[in-house]
């Protein structure tokens, strides 16, 4: 139908002005080995060809499974480089720490697409075809929400605690800062997540959160 070609015309441009915004971030992301001084030159050149490569890949990635395989293989190569790097070859702290790189990045993804392009899109074709893709696509969001808030927030702990227990100092000092920080805007994001969906707050579209809502 029309209207839904219309919506897929809009979603894709959307998604093309996201793509730019990553490819630009990961340009930046490029310079960060070889800011961190524990990185061997290898790994910091290695990590660096891997965040220009997705660079160049994500813009097209939108208009070509190539490019957008191209993308995730670089993207891939600079979690599992970035992991090893940062567990010292360890295999188990490694797992970990790849664990926590791809819960944070599954989410985050997800989250850009709903706010940069879905949400964007849904609210300009605001027609049945629009609001059922728009739930559809936000059940499977908050599959991936269930999954990695909570494999962020363990992996997240077991790698803080490794520097010390609940009491060590390393939590009132430097760094160790953040990680309460960072645990008190997670816990904040599951209050959203669990309170969003009881005030149909998920969406600006009136339906998207519900398709209860459709009948009232």
């Amino acid at each position: 139908p029309e209207r839904v070609t219309t919506l897929h015309e809009d979603l894709l441009g959307r998604v093309k002005v996201v793509g730019k915004y990553l490819a630009a971030f990961s340009l930046v992301a490029a310079s960060a080995p070889f800011v961190a001084g524990y990185l061997a030159g290898w790994q910091a050149v290695a990590i660096a060809i891997a965040s220009v490569g997705a660079a160049v890949a994500v813009p097209f990635a939108w208009r070509s499974r190539v490019a957008a395989w191209t993308a995730f293989a670089f993207g891939a190569a600079a979690l599992i480089l970035w992991s090893v790097a940062d567990s010292h070859g360890l295999v188990h702290l490694t797992l970990v720490r790849a664990a926590h790189l791809l819960a944070f990045g599954l989410w985050l993804g997800g989250a850009l697409f709903n706010l940069g392009a879905a949400v964007p899109a849904g609210r300009k074709n605001a027609n049945m075809h629009a609001v059922v893709a728009g739930a559809r696509q936000l059940e499977r969001f908050r599959w991936v929400v269930r999954t990695s808030l909570p494999t962020i927030i363990i992996t997240g702990l077991w790698m803080a605690l490794r520097y010390g227990g609940f009491l060590s100092p390393f939590w009132r000092d430097g760094i160790g800062l953040l990680v309460p920080l960072k645990l008190g805007l997670i816990g904040a994001l599951v209050v959203i997540f669990i309170t969003c969906p009881l005030y149909r707050a998920c969406s600006p579209v009136r339906g998207v959160c519900n398709l209860d809502d459709l009948g009232d």
